[in-house]
């Protein structure tokens, strides 16, 4: 892992935000002084966020690399230090997403066109700013459900390892070259396939949902092609890889019957639907794209990543893991 990989993902985004808090409260000051100071002061907790820049810092300094033996023998001890960190960061994020939904649903009064104090939503009296507060907070999300996910990844290493190891041994007893032999190492290969994913399952799943719901975002707040083209490149392949190896393993003799089988629904068509994205013509739009035919792409995905949330509940609030 390289240091500094969340502090930076999330500066990324930070200084994105609060250059449009200032581009707004500039433009708010000029003709309501009094509400641009009242403005800044409730954004406050978002423009200084000290708490969560030095819980990020500390998960960025956890390294939980396994490469060398050296790395291995240090990793239960680095496992425990990045819990630790991770909790701080939990904690920091839940504040400040908090804070965000206040303000996204601020409506502080303001004279209307009668000149009569009437509440206004911030997404009209602030848009660039309720954007960026939007944006925030999926950016944010989908931080923590990555190093969730890394986390999780270090924890399951020796159990991984082992399914590698059981996979390689049965594959090496299988000496032959005809079809049938190749067919027989292919299969290994499957279900060990098939281990690895349950093992990783429901940290996988909701962090590329959290991706997902970042790129959703970071596209509508800059709906143009190059902006669509770059973001949904990785946007739905997570998610459609996850639905793609559900499927495998519903439909899997061995693994059908297995607790993670049984609880979920089959994914189906909407396995099918998020092919476009992942690996398809909507992954990346031509360059004779419209903004039109942007903005229908955008719908689609946000259509079908919604059908996914809600088949999927119960994996995205953690009850099913």
């Amino acid at each position: 892992m390289t240091l500094s990989t969340f502090t930076k993902d999330w500066g990324d985004t930070y200084n994105k935000a609060t250059a449009a808090f200032s581009k707004d409260l500039k433009a708010l000051k000029a003709s309501n002084k009094v509400m641009a100071e009242f403005m800044d002061e409730q954004l406050e907790p978002v423009q200084r966020p000290l708490g969560l820049l030095g819980a990020l810092a500390a998960v960025d300094k956890v390294d939980l690399a396994k490469g060398s033996p050296k790395e291995i023998a240090a990793l239960p001890g680095n496992i425990k230090l990045f819990k630790a960190a991770l909790t701080k960061l939990d904690t920091e994020r839940k504040k400040l997403v908090k804070e965000m939904e206040r303000l996204q649903k601020l409506t502080p009064s303001v004279k209307d066109k009668n000149n009569l104090m009437a509440p206004t939503p911030l997404k009209t009296l602030m848009p660039d700013t309720y954007r960026q507060l939007k944006l925030m907070q999926t950016e944010l999300e989908a931080i923590f459900a990555r190093a969730v996910n890394l986390l999780a990844g270090a924890e399951n290493a020796a159990k991984s390892d082992k399914i590698n190891d059981e996979k390689n041994k049965a594959k090496d007893k299988v000496t032959g070259m005809s079809e049938a032999d190749e067919a027989k190492r292919a299969a290994i290969t499957a279900d060990a396939a098939m281990k690895q994913f349950q093992l990783a399952f429901g940290t996988s799943f909701k962090s590329s949902m959290a991706k997902g719901a970042a790129v959703i975002q970071r596209i509508k707040a800059n709906p143009t092609l190059a902006v669509y083209n770059k973001e949904m490149n990785d946007g739905g392949r997570d998610i459609s890889q996850n639905l793609v190896n559900l499927a495998k393993l519903k439909a899997d003799a061995k693994f059908k019957s297995s607790p993670l089988a049984k609880k979920l629904p089959d994914p189906g068509q909407m396995a099918r639907d998020i092919v476009p994205f992942a690996n398809g013509d909507k992954r990346n739009l031509a360059p004779t794209a419209t903004p039109e035919n942007i903005k229908q792409a955008l719908a689609e995905f946000t259509a079908i990543y919604k059908r996914i949330a809600v088949a999927y509940a119960d994996v995205l609030s953690g009850k099913i893991k």
